[in-house]
């Protein structure tokens, strides 16, 4: 099912870049990143829908539209702590919250 697309453009989502818009979201939150590894095995059937230049240039757009949202917006919050989690490894990341 498709979702329709909002009234002033594109909907977030419709093409791979999301993987951009969340991770510069989580890095603006200061959050960890962790890379997890993955076997990539060969294709078996069709081809690649990747378009070099046409899908770098949305990746691209998109970190220039997220700079700009955050621009906007001001400086990312720093996250508050769930209940019961202020200390430990989550207080050793966020300094603020250690005691």
């Amino acid at each position: 099912m498709a979702a329709p697309a909002p009234a002033g453009g594109m909907l977030w989502g419709d093409g791979f870049e999301i993987e951009t818009v969340i991770n510069t979201r989580i890095a603006a939150a200061g959050l960890t990143i962790t890379e997890v590894p993955s076997v990539e095995r060969l294709r078996m059937f069709g081809d690649t829908n990747l378009r070099t230049f046409a899908d770098g240039a949305r990746v691209l757009r998109t970190l220039l539209a997220e700079r700009r949202r955050a621009a906007a917006t001001g400086p990312a919050r720093t996250p508050t702590p769930a209940p019961g989690r202020t200390h430990g490894a989550w207080a050793r990341r966020h300094r603020a919250y250690a005691p």
